[in-house]
């Protein structure tokens, strides 16, 4: 994926420029000088520092590096992946199956969130918990070119994921591919942004949150 870096704003909800902490980019593994020139001009008009790979592996720039993140600039379709220190999985955009959802909806069979969450076309809905995205694509799809569908998200990685994930994605439903540009995508915690938005701000406000402990019982 070769990515305009002049489009890839990661900024929080007031438009202010987010500070990626503890975080490296580099580039592909065995990657030319011309394969590595977007991702140090990324991490330019990020201030995410760049680093050259130099064939080491993910474990070996964490540790030669000593940060939490590495972000890799792919050269294949998944563009920008995102590791994590002792995670094994890795953050990358894929629309899961709101694809799915958004194909049932176009069919008129309907969506059991859209249903109860009463998003009609041409509203206005925030997600405040955004996370892979899977319900704001389907909320996007919704609420149509004539609705707005802003995407709020905690963690600046994930952030990062969807504004470039989201844009570039491509599926067999042009009009889901459309509703994924469309996606105002800020980072930001909900109760923070909630206390400062004036009232009718959005006709929807939608939370499917995680919890930062684990629940054992029902």
């Amino acid at each position: 994926m070769l990515l305009d870096v002049q489009t890839v704003r990661v900024k929080d909800y007031w438009n202010k420029p987010v500070v990626f902490y503890d975080t490296v980019i580099t580039a592909s593994s065995n990657a030319t000088m011309r394969e590595c020139a977007p991702a140090i001009a990324l991490g330019q008009y990020l201030n995410i520092p760049y680093v050259p790979r130099r064939d080491r592996s993910i474990e070996k720039l964490f540790a030669d590096e000593r940060c939490s993140y590495v972000i890799v600039y792919g050269r294949d379709d998944k563009g920008l992946v995102t590791y994590r220190r002792q995670v094994s999985t890795a953050i990358v955009y894929h629309p899961g199956v709101s694809l799915i959802r958004v194909k049932a909806l176009r069919d008129g069979h309907g969506d059991k969130v859209i249903r109860m969450a009463g998003i009609a076309h041409a509203d206005e809905v925030l997600d405040c918990t955004a996370g892979a995205g899977s319900d704001t694509a389907v909320f996007s799809y919704q609420v149509g070119a004539a609705g707005r569908c802003v995407a709020l998200e905690s963690s600046p990685h994930v952030a990062l994921m969807l504004t470039v994930g989201m844009p570039y994605y491509r599926s067999d439903v042009p009009a889901f591919d459309e509703a994924l540009r469309k996606v105002v995508v800020r980072h930001g915690n909900y109760k923070e942004v909630l206390r400062r938005l004036p009232d009718d701000s959005f006709d929807v406000v939608y939370f499917d949150p995680m919890f930062d402990h684990a629940i054992t019982e029902a």
